[in-house]
């Protein structure tokens, strides 16, 4: 968009919001007037006895607050700028009694200026005060009350706007930070099993060059499905078993006939959102800790089901666990992530414990049986 397409699209919004404003003030007028009136009406035919129809009040009515309507916008500028200038509080109380003063006399002066000029074109048919200490002593009280209403409204509304743009903003910041802090543990996975790839390749580039080549070509094609995903937190399941097949592929050529895999994915679950290289760490711990310890064959079962509302992944090796049965507390996620870390030099459970928490708090849960 060029700089005149935008000053104009600024001016265009300006206009549109001063186009409401006047709307919202006509409106009231109208409306409050035609109360006040039919309030009138009532009042003369209860406690004086006389039929006087609610129109006939009415252009005095609409005098009346329309000359509120036009000073609004002049009351609106002056607690716009208290609010800004954040004056002590009994500075600012102290400032609206002068402008209660000065915009409550004005007020009489147009009124009575108005008031001269309907009577005048035959508009008002009703007896009305025309002398100045007139006016002043049949409207000066309600004039102070009005004042007081549109000043403590228009502050209220202010307050209540700029709380309403700090939580925004402080929202904003939350969520700013919370995806930084997200791809940060997102992007640590790049590189972990990036690495461990490439150390299985380079131990065939010499003894099984054509092996070799294969599982580059494998890598190269998961490497192209991880860059599609990277600035995405969340992927279908069906795109992250994708990313998982393709490692699996790469280290089936490293054990041969020593690795089987299960798939049993329930095919309502391949729409699910699920966060960016889930299961690939998963599957890498099961392959690392459990297949490459068996002397004999050993299988990864991966699973995916639905339980009502809730997604229920599970990734299961028939290796020999981390430790004998009964040693590891197997409740306390950190710890277990953090003692495979050490073998492995990755960053493994304890990343994807924490992303789980950020994405979805509570909602989500993470076991090692």
């Amino acid at each position: 968009m060029t700089q005149d397409k935008k000053k104009n699209f600024v001016l265009n919004k300006q206009w549109q919001r001063n186009a409401i404003k006047l709307l919202l003030i006509f409106t009231g007028v109208m409306l409050v007037s035609l109360l006040a009136s039919m309030q009138m009406s009532g009042q003369a035919c209860v406690f004086e006895h006389k039929d006087i129809r609610f129109y006939n009040f009415l252009p005095v009515n609409l005098i009346y607050f329309a000359c509120w309507g036009i000073l609004f916008i002049g009351i609106q500028a002056w607690c716009h700028f208290l609010i800004r200038k954040k004056l002590p509080w009994f500075l600012t109380v102290l400032l609206h009694f002068a402008a209660c003063a000065a915009f409550t006399l004005f007020h009489l002066v147009m009124l009575r200026f108005f008031i001269i000029a309907a009577l005048g074109a035959g508009f008002i048919t009703v007896a009305v005060p025309m002398s100045f200490y007139s006016v002043l002593n049949r409207w000066i009280d309600t004039n102070i009350y009005i004042y007081i209403a549109i000043a403590g409204f228009l502050h209220f509304f202010y307050y209540y706007r700029q709380l309403r743009q700090k939580e925004l903003k402080t929202s904003q910041l939350e969520t700013e930070m919370f995806q930084v802090q997200l791809q940060s543990l997102k992007a640590q996975l790049h590189p972990h099993f990036l690495f461990n790839a490439l150390n299985t390749i380079t131990a065939y580039v010499k003894k099984q060059p054509d092996t070799a080549i294969k599982m580059i070509a494998r890598l190269s094609s998961l490497l192209r499905l991880t860059l599609e995903t990277k600035t995405h937190h969340e992927i279908p399941l069906s795109d992250e078993m994708e990313i998982v097949k393709h490692y699996l592929e790469i280290e089936k050529y490293r054990f041969t006939d020593r690795l089987e895999v299960i798939y049993d994915i329930e095919p309502d679950t391949m729409d699910a959102l699920v966060p960016a290289l889930l299961l690939q760490p998963l599957v890498e711990n099961a392959v690392r800790h459990g297949i490459s310890h068996n002397i004999d064959k050993g299988t990864i079962t991966i699973t995916a089901a639905r339980k009502k509302n809730t997604l229920v992944l599970s990734v299961q090796d028939d290796g020999p666990g981390l430790k004998e049965p009964g040693e590891i507390n197997l409740t306390d996620i950190n710890t277990i992530g953090d003692n495979l870390n050490k073998k492995s030099g990755g960053i493994g459970l304890a990343n994807l414990d924490e992303r789980l928490k950020k994405l979805y708090g509570c909602d989500a849960c993470f076991t090692i049986d």
